[in-house]
């Protein structure tokens, strides 16, 4: 993937997975005060996911740590089998000393602490762009 959320280089093509739809508004609200991000698609589910992540071929995939249908922690590999160039970063209610670790070791380049959304969603791209890990502040 080349460029980033921030930069100046081709747009980051991404998924958001979020079964409540005020969250998909946040998002794409954030996503649209960024230079190069370009939203691909929406789901509401681990399993709508995995489908779409191999049909769109998304950048990155937005993915909420707390859907119900299928685990975060099951979709993720599978989004990784049928898209493997994509990124995934999860975005969770649990603050991050619970689940940046679990997170990446999930098989997602990161965490968002959906209560930092805001003020990270930008960098987190840009850092898992470049093939970086991305951990949300506690601090925030």
């Amino acid at each position: 993937m080349t460029g980033g959320c921030g930069s100046t280089g081709a747009a980051i093509r991404i998924l958001i997975v979020d079964d409540i739809e005020a969250w998909h508004r946040i998002y794409s609200a954030v996503l649209r005060g960024l230079p190069d991000c370009q939203i691909v698609g929406y789901a509401r589910d681990g399993e709508e996911a995995v489908r779409k992540s191999g049909e769109l071929m998304p950048d990155v995939v937005l993915l909420d740590v707390g859907l119900g249908h299928r685990s975060q922690f099951e979709a993720a590999p599978q989004i990784a089998q049928v898209s493997p160039d994509s990124r995934i970063l999860f975005l969770g209610l649990a603050a991050p000393s619970e689940l940046n670790e679990i997170a990446l070791a999930a098989g997602a380049h990161g965490y968002i602490w959906k209560r930092n959304v805001v003020l990270e969603l930008g960098s987190a791209l840009a850092i898992i762009a470049e093939g970086k890990p991305f951990l949300s502040r506690i601090d925030s």
